[in-house]
């Protein structure tokens, strides 16, 4: 009839194997996708586990760290946000705390500055970890000891590592050597370490005497109350400059 709209004719449906058809193809994309991803993951820490050095430590001497600082530094920067490669790398100037005295000359300060830059890094990605916090107390006490914040930095590797036993040498040398151990929560560490090496660690002891050795007068008394409560022994070995059993 004349007004009557004809309709129009439905469009034909998709057919169950078309649909299991384009489920298929949905599906291996994204598999595709995920083991691309997985793949360029495992590519990316490959090439940061190939080039990085072996674990740093807090203290190495200055040929080995300037063999190693430039391939950690290089994992590093492969390992973007590793906070852990990052740490190595920082490590990689340890070597710079370690002289005595306080460093003048330009080639140092101006590594010094770099060695900051990159702990400063590894902080932001691994505040966690102790050994960054000792780097930046024993670079700030040789370079930067009018800056006053050696003592935080140095509280800071406690609070991050309380545990890290072998750490213990390096901060009992890094404590009296910043003049620090005049801190009244910095003395209360050193007795943990002190009663740690003597109840279980008694072959750190010469770490003892080491500290004692580059101690001021001051920092000798203190470190005579907290041995002479804990060894007598050890105390009268370190006043005598003699052997420690």
């Amino acid at each position: 009839m004349y007004g009557r709209q004809r309709s129009q004719p439905a469009a034909p449906a998709m057919s169950d194997a078309a649909m299991i058809s384009t489920t298929q193809i949905w599906l291996r994309r994204a598999a595709f996708a995920f083991a691309g991803v997985v793949a360029t993951h495992a590519i990316w820490l490959l090439a940061a586990e190939l080039v990085h050095p072996a674990q740093s430590h807090v203290r190495v001497d200055a040929t080995a760290a300037t063999a190693r600082r430039a391939a950690a530094t290089l994992a590093a920067r492969i390992g973007l946000v590793r906070g852990d490669l990052w740490a190595e790398c920082a490590l990689s100037y340890a070597d710079l705390i370690w002289a005595a005295g306080h460093a003048d000359d330009a080639t140092s300060k101006e590594i010094e500055q770099e060695a900051h830059a990159v702990a400063a890094t590894a902080l932001a990605h691994a505040p966690h970890d102790a050994r960054v916090w000792l780097l930046l107390a024993g670079l700030a006490s040789r370079f930067r000891p009018a800056d006053g914040n050696v003592a935080e930095l140095l509280k800071m590797s406690y609070y991050t590592g309380p545990s890290e036993v072998e750490l213990i040498p390096h901060r009992l040398l890094a404590i009296v050597r910043s003049r620090a151990l005049g801190d009244s929560d910095l003395q209360q560490f050193v007795l943990r370490d002190a009663r740690i090496i003597v109840k279980q660690k008694p072959e750190l002891k010469p770490a003892i005497v080491t500290a004692y050795r580059e101690a001021s007068e001051e920092e000798k008394r203190i470190l005579e109350g907290i041995v002479g409560e804990l060894d007598p022994h050890l105390l009268t070995s370190i006043r005598s400059g003699g052997e420690v059993r």
